[in-house]
């Protein structure tokens, strides 16, 4: 399957998620997880650095990215 049948094949799923709105946290991951791929696919990750970040929250326990820690040190920084 080359990038572009996925990408029209991933945003076909998501449609109806988004018109109908996201009622569970399975539904959330799915959206987040799909929105990932779609950033991967399209060299997008850091253009949306902060919604990369959220979405590897999401999907993993460790926040080891590039895009994690610099936010992460934003905090460290505001002592928040």
């Amino acid at each position: 399957m080359n990038a572009i049948t996925m990408k029209h094949e991933i945003i076909a799923k998501l449609r109806p998620l988004l018109e109908t709105g996201i009622r569970t946290e399975a539904e959330a991951l799915y959206l987040m997880a799909e929105i990932r791929t779609l950033l991967e696919q399209e060299g997008l990750k850091r253009q949306y650095g902060m919604l990369t970040f959220h979405a590897d929250w999401m999907l993993h326990s460790k926040l080891e990215g590039r895009a994690a820690q610099q936010l992460l040190q934003h905090f460290d920084t505001a002592n928040i």
